[in-house]
């Protein structure tokens, strides 16, 4: 049985001079980060509760929060600032 997959771009923004996309597909937060023209990505799983059909409004900008200093804490790392 096939599942429908969702994916959704959350955001697009710049850090440092870094583009940076924010997505959700299904349960995975990710973040893809252009830094030097390598691309860096890493991402975190949240489940949803059970029979949970979608994220609470509390629960999406939590992960999306996470995501975005994680991908922050990524591009200084890389460009070596503290």
């Amino acid at each position: 049985m096939k599942k429908n997959m969702t994916f959704r771009i959350i955001k697009v923004l710049k850090y440092r001079g870094c583009r940076v996309y924010l997505r959700n597909i299904d349960d995975v937060f990710e973040y893809l980060a252009i830094i030097r023209g390598e691309i860096y990505a890493a991402h975190i799983r949240i489940k949803k509760k059970f029979f949970q059909k979608e994220y609470t409004k509390v629960q999406f900008e939590k992960a999306t929060s996470i995501i975005e200093r994680m991908a922050e804490a990524t591009i200084e790392n890389a460009l070596g600032i503290k």
